[in-house]
């Protein structure tokens, strides 16, 4: 009994687990990158979602799509559509998990007020810029945003470019 226990443990030490990303680690947080270069933001704010219990698990994880969502305001509340989160193959067949379904943002009345407006009459549009969790709740930083134009979208591609050059040659010099 005494050898097998102490296979069991021999082989347990040596076999690598596999590791998933979680974002419950310290700084850990899944950046919608596309929406920076499509975007210029204009104003940021911090809004809780409302989830329900089946997606926790891989929120946890970090299996969220930011891809394509945005946030739109109707009948006084804020919500955010098309972020993708994975159903888990633990869920109940009686429960109508939707993966791609209207999740409700959490924020004051006077900010989705004054944000709704803005978006109205300056022809603004609300972006997500990241996903987190902060004290075991998701958290989204969304932004007041500005559609970039083409040429600006150039411009910005040439100004990146032109800093990583930078950041190259200073680092090959420090080389030498």
């Amino acid at each position: 009994m005494e050898a097998i226990q102490s296979i069991a443990r021999y082989i347990m030490s040596h076999v690598q687990r596999a590791k998933i990303p979680k974002m419950h680690r310290a700084g850990a947080s899944i950046v919608h990158r596309r929406a920076s270069f499509d975007f210029e933001f204009l104003e940021t704010l911090r809004a809780g979602v409302v989830l329900e219990g089946w997606e926790v698990k891989p929120v946890k994880r970090g299996e969220i799509t930011l891809e394509g969502s945005y946030v739109f305001f109707k009948d006084g509340g804020a919500f955010w559509a098309g972020a993708q989160i994975p159903v888990p193959a633990t869920v109940d067949k009686l429960v109508k998990a939707d993966a791609q379904r209207t999740r409700k943002l959490l924020l004051n009345k006077r900010e989705i007020a004054s944000w709704a407006l803005k978006v109205q009459r300056e022809r603004l549009t609300v972006a997500v810029q990241r996903a987190y969790l902060d004290g075991g709740r998701l958290k989204l930083d969304i932004a007041l945003a500005k559609g970039k134009n083409a040429h600006d979208k150039r411009q910005a591609s040439m100004d990146a470019d032109m800093r990583h050059e930078a950041a190259q040659a200073m680092k090959h010099r420090q080389d030498l």
